[in-house]
């Protein structure tokens, strides 16, 4: 059996409590937005794709060896944006400020640590963000666009990070499932 598997940093509660209300807000504009559910808000670390059940136990360990290099900090969840193609938005995202570097260090000790199971390496340089929604069509697009622009000093706050959460997705036509399949601490003593 298969999983679909990425690996995250949550967020506290009142940094989502504030990402959802910029995810009305930014509804209102009427365009086509696929919004990310306040709960699955999360910074993606990793995404691995389809694993095997074996690899997802090797993972978990992995992830715990990585983590006891770490002790848990804090970065900046703030300042709307979008991807786009030709133009039109086609993720909503807000960035990551990572004063102390710790989100991009994590990041390569994942990638360099994760090499040797053969999983697919990023060839794109790691921009750490969270995605609010997915633009589905060009409705009302533009004007999403411009009150994203509006949004670009938008802060939602400082929250800490304490550990990796190894999540599996299930893709379903009400949005992705989430489920947590491991949690390697950060500090904690490698296994």
């Amino acid at each position: 059996m298969s999983l679909r598997v990425f690996l995250a940093l949550d967020l506290e509660l009142p940094i989502k409590n504030q990402l959802s209300r910029l995810q009305n807000r930014l509804d209102k504009i009427g365009a086509d937005v696929r919004w990310v559910k306040p709960e699955h808000i999360h910074l993606t670390m990793k995404f691995l794709g389809e694993i095997s059940d074996q690899m997802a136990v090797d993972i978990c360990r992995l992830c715990q060896n990585v983590s006891a290099e770490f002790e848990p900090f804090e970065f900046e969840v703030r300042s709307a944006g979008c991807f786009a193609n030709h133009g039109l938005p086609r993720v909503v995202w807000i960035g990551i400020d990572d004063p102390s570097g710790c989100v991009r260090r994590l990041h390569q000790r994942i990638e360099k640590t994760l090499a040797p199971l053969g999983l697919r390496r990023e060839h794109r340089a790691f921009k750490p963000h969270v995605t609010l929604g997915r633009v589905r069509s060009a409705r009302n697009a533009i004007e999403l666009r411009a009150e994203v622009v509006k949004n670009d000093h938008f802060e939602a706050g400082i929250t800490q990070a304490s550990e990796i959460t190894i999540y599996s997705s299930q893709l379903s036509p009400q949005g992705p499932v989430h489920t947590v399949i491991g949690r390697a601490k950060f500090g904690t003593q490698k296994t």
